[in-house]
């Protein structure tokens, strides 16, 4: 059993053939210098759905007007052996705003048709359970990497569900 287990929420706003995504530029040092969804950690007390609302919200300045879960993926580190992220992932179909980007995250627009070149900027794992996402499935998976620093994928579990 672990001793400690993070809720995590991760969000992808895709609308008319483009992927909003933001590279992380502040806060904590996890997962800075990379392309990825906007989330981060449900705080005690609140809701995963209202936990991915306020940190799209806080990262890039998009208000949610629609959105479903696809994935729960839980994230382990050999380096962590007490700790899990269990990252509830979102697919946003439309929001209201403009991107205002955070200290945290820049907001950038990128053609769904290019994802697969921007793999090599996001986490390795993406490029595993990305395209399965993308494609409408839902799912549940694990994945483990050697450590926070290295984020090599040592082993990995993907499988539809029809619902959470």
């Amino acid at each position: 059993m672990f001793e400690k287990k993070l809720l995590q929420t991760l969000g992808f706003f895709i609308k008319d053939g483009n992927i909003w995504l933001g590279v992380k530029i502040g806060g904590k040092e996890f997962g800075r210098g990379r392309l990825n969804g906007f989330g981060g950690d449900v705080n005690p007390g609140e809701s995963i759905d209202a936990g991915m609302i306020r940190e799209l919200r806080e990262e890039s300045g998009f208000e949610i007007v629609s959105m479903e879960k696809r994935a729960i993926i839980r994230f382990f580190f050999e380096s962590e052996p007490d700790k899990v992220r269990e990252v509830h992932v979102f697919w946003i179909f439309d929001c209201q705003g403009e991107p205002t980007g955070s200290e945290e995250m820049t907001t950038q627009q990128f053609s769904l048709a290019g994802i697969g070149g921007l793999f090599d900027r996001m986490w390795p794992s993406d490029r595993l359970w990305l395209p399965m996402f993308l494609s409408g499935k839902k799912f549940q998976g694990r994945v483990l990497y050697d450590n926070p620093e290295n984020k090599k994928v040592i082993d990995k579990k993907f499988w539809e569900v029809e619902s959470f």
